[in-house]
C-alpha cells in the first residue's frame, strides 16, 4: 500500500508540479525546478510541524493549568491547530517558491498531513476514519490557501 501511495505522489510531483512550474522547456532546467519546489515544500513542512508542536504544547499546558476540558472540545481544537499549521506551512512554502503557491502549498499541506498521520499511527495504532478524511481536506485546503497568500505577499 505504501508503495502505491509513493508512486501516486511521484507521478503527481513530476506531471503536475514540475511541468507547470516552468512553462518554457528550453530556457530553464527541470532539475533546478524540482530542487526549488522540493526545498520550499520541505522547509514549509518543517516550519509547519514545528509551529504545530508549539501550538499543541501551549494548549496542553493551558488545559492542564485550567484543570481540564471536555472531551468534545479536543478534536475541534486539534483540527483548528493543524489547519493553522498547514496555513503557515503553505505560506512559508509559497514565500520560498515565489510562484505556483497553490501547488506548493497543497504539497506542503499534504506532507504535513502525512507526517501527522504517521505519528498518529505510531502512537494510537488506529485505523483511518471519517475524521481522518475531514482533517485531510482541512489541511490540504489550508495549505493551498497559505501557499496562495505566500506567493501574493512575496
Amino acid at each position: 500500500m505504501w508503495y502505491f501511495i509513493f508512486v501516486i505522489i511521484k507521478k503527481f510531483w513530476n506531471i503536475v508540479i514540475v511541468k507547470d512550474y516552468f512553462k518554457e522547456k528550453n530556457t530553464l532546467n527541470y532539475k533546478s525546478a524540482q530542487k526549488n519546489i522540493l526545498k520550499s515544500t520541505v522547509i514549509g513542512i518543517i516550519c509547519g510541524s514545528v509551529f504545530c508542536v508549539i501550538l499543541m504544547f501551549l494548549s496542553s499546558s493551558l488545559i492542564v493549568k485550567a484543570g481540564g476540558i471536555s472531551q468534545n472540545y479536543i478534536y475541534p481544537i486539534i483540527t483548528f491547530y493543524t489547519a493553522l499549521s498547514a496555513l503557515s506551512a503553505g505560506f512559508i512554502s509559497g514565500k520560498f517558491a515565489g510562484k505556483n503557491g497553490l501547488l506548493v502549498g497543497t504539497a506542503s499541506g499534504m506532507g504535513l498531513f502525512f507526517l501527522i498521520l504517521i505519528g498518529s499511527f505510531i502512537v494510537v495504532k488506529g485505523a483511518m476514519t471519517i475524521s481522518t478524511l475531514t482533517k485531510l481536506i482541512t489541511v490540504v485546503i489550508s495549505g493551498a490557501l497559505g501557499g496562495v497568500l505566500g506567493v501574493n505577499k512575496a
